[in-house]
């Protein structure tokens, strides 16, 4: 009985109607389904025309295929309906891609940049940013202040303005002036000495005479200089740097760099970014084919205007791989942010 009245109900002319009304809507969302699968097919074909132009025809068919020019009213019309705001992505990508701008991919290569034996690696920075490398070659200096942290940036900021608080703007101006005219003379005088002028015959200026006496003891330890005051350049990753002398410390030879302070240096730690500066030069040293080195130390001296012994921070191999690869992120920083040539 209930199978009878199953087929009753099946044959009830609304049940009929409620039936071929399904069926009309699915043949209708079957059509929806190919309109949109065309639309799609439409939409792959413009963008590709955007990036790669027309297509080429490139052997003879019975009948020619008929390639609508990109100003036609055909080809407006089908833009038209496409979102304005994909169009303008594909086309600022393909901007990006062919002026060579900063692309991500690329300047990764910049982390795993080694240290030493760089004459197989086939990378350079100006692969993947337009700039003029022969005028506007970015200083190590330059690159470490453009990408300080932020707790380092605070920590600068607040010495300037209690030092500004105590001397006023004039006076700060001139603490800085006084500093870096100490800093020239004492590295002329050091210069002078590494050259082979008797200690005797050197002119200390008064102003650098506990810088002198606290490099007393440093000084028998230096030996085999080889270069001083050497402006070296990266030819793949493109900055520079002016390191103060190449020279054997001990049995080790290294890049030594001359620092002075008021407060004492007992730990690496307590230089801030030198150490990054030194890893640099040795890295632009060694990637440098004319200067025929490979140096993997570095010493950072320390001396005292008040005539205490100079602190010596010598970098071992070990320790000057672990400050490349953390000079190598803040180079990476740089190349990543720089707005302009002119950062």
């Amino acid at each position: 009985m209930l199978k009878c009245h199953l087929q009753h109900l099946c044959r009830h002319p609304r049940c009929i109607f409620i039936f071929k009304k399904c069926k009309s809507s699915e043949t209708t969302g079957d059509k929806n389904d190919k309109l949109q699968r065309v639309r799609r097919i439409k939409r792959y074909n413009l963008e590709s025309k955007v990036l790669f132009g027309s297509i080429v025809q490139t052997h003879k068919t019975e009948e020619p295929v008929k390639i609508v020019p990109p100003e036609s009213e055909v080809h407006k019309k089908s833009e038209s309906k496409l979102d304005l705001n994909i169009v303008e992505n594909i086309k600022e990508e393909k901007l990006r891609d062919t002026s060579g701008r900063k692309t991500k991919s690329s300047l990764n290569a910049i982390l795993t940049f080694p240290l030493t034996d760089t004459e197989g690696v086939d990378f350079s920075i100006s692969d993947s940013v337009q700039v003029d490398l022969d005028v506007k070659v970015p200083s190590v200096t330059r690159i470490l202040q453009g990408t300080m942290p932020p707790e380092r940036r605070a920590i600068l900021d607040r010495w300037e303005r209690e030092m500004i608080r105590k001397l006023g703007q004039e006076g700060f101006q001139q603490y800085k002036t006084e500093t870096f005219k100490k800093g020239h003379t004492l590295h002329s005088s050091i210069e002078c000495l590494l050259k082979g002028t008797p200690p005797s015959e050197i002119e200390v200026d008064a102003k650098n005479e506990g810088h002198w006496k606290s490099l007393e003891a440093v000084f028998p330890d230096v030996s085999e200089v080889q270069m001083l005051e050497a402006t070296v350049q990266h030819p793949q990753l493109h900055y520079l740097g002016i390191f103060d002398c190449l020279a054997k410390y001990k049995d080790s030879v290294c890049i030594i760099d001359w620092k002075t302070s008021q407060k004492p240096k007992q730990t690496i730690g307590k230089t801030y970014d030198n150490p990054l500066q030194i890893a640099a030069y040795i890295g632009a040293a060694n990637a440098n084919k004319d200067l025929n080195i490979q140096v993997d130390s570095g010493c950072i001296v320390v001396a005292y205007e008040n005539g205490d012994p100079a602190h010596c921070h010598f970098m071992d191999p070990k320790m000057c791989s672990k400050f490349w690869y953390q000079w190598l992120r803040r180079l990476h920083k740089y190349w990543n942010t720089r707005d302009s040539p002119n950062m």
